[in-house]
């Protein structure tokens, strides 16, 4: 079962690919579409792989040198600032103006056009925020690092960066900057994963920094209400 849910979430992922550089508009419904097809997908996968959701990662996984950090602790008091940087940018004009919100193509790597423009598609977008960051930590980091290293034997690196690189295949829909940008991030996710050996980790850090987006979207939607 581990072999045929590995391929599950990979094919899943290079259809994501291929289906996001296509997408050139964006429906308000999809938020409510994508809160179901995620808690469709964690019951599929729970259901081939339930150990996997209680499996947390050990020392074998960590590579044997973090670069240039001599101490866990070291790495991770970089990495906890750099999840907090676009929400406390997003309460400031430093970064986008207001009219940026309207006029830009993205914002933070994010197509404008999926930012609500009302209360109602808010609460929506909001939700589906929170539900896609919990679905995308589950499965590419505590499932498929499970699967990883049960299938591929993959430890160390080599877990961190395969696992980083299927994870940014379903951000294609933010273009090239948004893959690249998105396997960085995961990186990051994947490292904090391990040094803490906790899945809340990488939950609460992937929520900071999706925050920014429900912060601009208020915004825009204050601006839309004023115009």
């Amino acid at each position: 079962m581990e072999w045929f849910a590995l391929t599950i979430i990979v094919v899943f992922s290079v259809m994501s690919m291929f289906v996001g550089f296509r997408t050139t508009s964006f429906e308000k419904d999809d938020f409510r579409k994508n809160i179901y097809y995620s808690l469709i997908g964690l019951c599929i996968i729970y259901v081939l792989v339930p150990k996997a959701f209680w499996f947390a990662p050990h020392e074998l996984w960590a590579p044997k040198s973090w670069l240039f950090f001599k101490r866990e602790s070291d790495l991770l008091s970089v990495i906890l600032p750099i999840f907090t940087v676009n929400l406390i940018l997003s309460l400031t004009s430093v970064t986008y103006k207001s009219k940026d919100l309207i006029s830009k193509k993205e914002i933070m790597g994010f197509p404008v056009t999926m930012l609500p423009d009302n209360l109602k598609s808010m609460r929506s977008f909001a939700f589906d925020i929170a539900v896609a960051v919990v679905f995308e930590e589950l499965v590419f980091r505590l499932v498929l690092f499970y699967l990883l290293f049960t299938t591929l034997g993959m430890t160390g690196w080599w877990l961190i960066i395969v696992s980083s690189l299927i994870f940014s295949l379903g951000h294609s829909y933010q273009g090239l900057k948004g893959l690249f940008g998105s396997f960085i991030i995961g990186i990051f996710l994947a490292i904090s994963y391990i040094i803490t050996e906790s899945i809340w980790t990488p939950i609460i850090l992937h929520l900071l920094n999706n925050a920014a987006l429900i912060v601009y979207g208020i915004k825009r939607i204050r601006l839309i209400n004023e115009a």
